[in-house]
């Protein structure tokens, strides 16, 4: 009997020893503590890198930015050459009235940093908030002095007069009608005062950026410069499809130039379309990616949705 029960006690410490060995192994095994590698994302901004920048901007690749004497990877577009003597002169961008003319703001894709953001002590930089009064007033005025019926509102006819590439001809009518498509709330083909405030800041930016491009000052820019705008304003393509939006858009303008060009009003319609076109992807890229999955019927209705706004 003893000898039974000390063979049993025996088995059940055996048994706890072995039991005790095998979780001591599994604890200390390297593989069950390794983490998984973390992705770290790409670089995706505006020249001033704004903040709210999804992932799927992240995670596109870095940009290559062509200088415009330099020959890029076109089919049929030859190096612009400077025209000789040319002082670089900035016309006003607007119809001439009392206020100052049409200049800087917007951001895009990214939040526009029209949008101040606080600082560390929860109050807005004083500087953009002096800008941001400034704009306001300007656009203020500049709508008033063309509301011509005094009935709030902005026609397609008035805002055309208003707005006016740097050769001093008038805003294209497309160009028009995609400014009143995007800002007018309303969609009665008017804008109202609040509307022409955001219209007028994100117009501004737009055409510090044509300018900063426009390197040899002919008031229009060639596909090279056109890509590296789109390159500053956070649209991180290839060359090639920057040349097919950009060949959509241009015309053959200069006789000595062998090319197409692009004036202001063209760079406008053509930055509302890519707005346009990105909202519409962004509702398919689910996980913020860069990538989507598409359903046929989506497709095209997309494709239709969009084909409106392209130039006929």
């Amino acid at each position: 009997m003893r000898e039974g029960r000390r063979r049993l006690e025996y088995q059940k410490q055996q048994k706890h020893y072995h039991r005790h060995e095998a979780k001591k192994s599994v604890d200390t095994d390297p593989r069950r503590h390794t983490t998984s590698p973390v992705m770290s994302s790409g670089g995706y901004s505006d020249r001033n890198s704004n903040p709210s920048i999804s992932q799927s901007q992240q995670q596109l690749p870095a940009a290559v930015r062509y200088h415009p004497h330099q020959q890029v990877p076109s089919v049929g577009c030859s190096p612009r050459s400077s025209p000789a003597g040319l002082n670089r002169v900035k016309p006003p961008p607007m119809a001439a009235c009392s206020t100052p003319p049409l200049a800087a703001a917007a951001r895009l894709p990214t939040s526009s940093p029209m949008c101040n953001t606080p600082n560390s002590s929860g109050s807005r930089n004083s500087y953009d908030m002096k800008e941001e009064s400034k704009n306001i007033q300007i656009a203020t005025q500049l709508f008033y002095n063309h509301d011509v019926k005094n009935k709030g509102r902005l026609t397609a006819e008035e805002l055309q007069k208003l707005l006016q590439n740097d050769d001093c001809t008038h805003f294209c009518i497309s160009a028009i009608d995609s400014l009143i498509n995007l800002f007018g709330a309303t969609r009665f083909g008017t804008i109202n005062q609040s509307e022409f405030v955001s219209l007028y800041k994100r117009v501004k930016y737009w055409r510090k950026v044509y300018v900063d491009n426009d390197i040899n000052g002919s008031y229009t820019i060639s596909v090279s410069e056109y890509h590296n705008s789109l390159q500053e304003l956070g649209y991180l393509i290839p060359f090639e499809v920057s040349e097919r939006i950009f060949d959509q858009y241009a015309e053959f303008i200069n006789h000595n130039f062998n090319g197409k060009e692009l004036k202001f009003d063209k760079f406008v319609e053509s930055l509302v379309w890519l707005m346009r076109l990105t909202k519409c992807f962004r509702k398919f890229d689910e996980n913020q990616e860069g990538t989507a999955t598409i359903h046929y019927k989506d497709f095209i209705d997309a494709t239709l949705y969009l084909g409106r706004f392209l130039p006929h």
